[in-house]
């Protein structure tokens, strides 16, 4: 990482200020989708405590058809999901 950071700053890419915020992002599995992702949410209305990634939980807020306040039924518990928690 410090290798990067140097290139960056000395072709004046990056100020140095810019390149404090620089860090290595975390991979995380998601076992719902079964790949590789960023970051993970927990639903806090499942009984089963389901974690997926983020990208599953837009795909099945954006896939469920409701004008009511809910994302989207869980789909390992059939509990209104409502709200998630990031970890």
């Amino acid at each position: 990482m410090d290798a990067l950071k140097n290139y960056l700053f000395k072709n004046n890419i990056f100020s140095k200020k810019e390149l404090d915020t620089l860090v290595e992002c975390n991979i995380n599995y998601c076992n719902y989708c079964n790949n590789n992702c960023g970051q993970l949410v927990e639903l806090v209305e499942c009984n089963n405590n389901l974690v997926m990634c983020f990208n599953c939980l837009e795909k099945l807020h954006d896939n469920y058809d409701t004008n009511s306040n809910e994302l989207f039924k869980c789909n390992c518990c059939n509990n209104l999901i409502y709200d998630f928690n990031f970890i």
